[in-house]
Formats: structure tokens, sequence, C-alpha cells
């Protein structure tokens, strides 16, 4: 994720992906992604795809053990 481009070929970053992250904390995985791409293809406002795209999301439980 952090080495999309834009038209100018500015990558997306990862100081911009760790921003993009802190906004996505209540979120459920499958909308964590989904918010992380919506972002993604924003920045990257029509430019062609220059590499393949991958994203893997985990929540951690807050269950304590007994």
């Amino acid at each position: 994720v952090s080495e999309a481009n834009n038209a100018a070929l500015d990558d997306y970053t990862e100081e911009r992906l760790a921003a993009t992250l802190s906004q996505t904390a209540v979120l459920g995985c499958r909308e964590m992604i989904d918010y992380v791409m919506a972002d993604v293809l924003e920045f990257a406002a029509g430019a062609p795809q220059s590499d393949d795209i991958t994203m893997v999301a985990l929540r951690r439980s807050s269950v304590s053990p007994a």
C-alpha cells in the first residue's frame, strides 16, 4: 500500500498509511481494509496501478484469560 503512486509518481508512504490506520481503530477488519483502499484510490486519483496491492487485517481479541 505504501508504494502506491499518484500521477506525479508520489508514493502513498508509510506515514500516510499509519495516519489512515489511526482513523480505523474502531472498525472491523473488512471495514478497515475498505477504508484504506478508498483512501489509496483517492490518493492515486486515477493513476494506473503499477503493482499489486495486498492488505491483511487482524484484530486481537480483548478477552482476558480466566
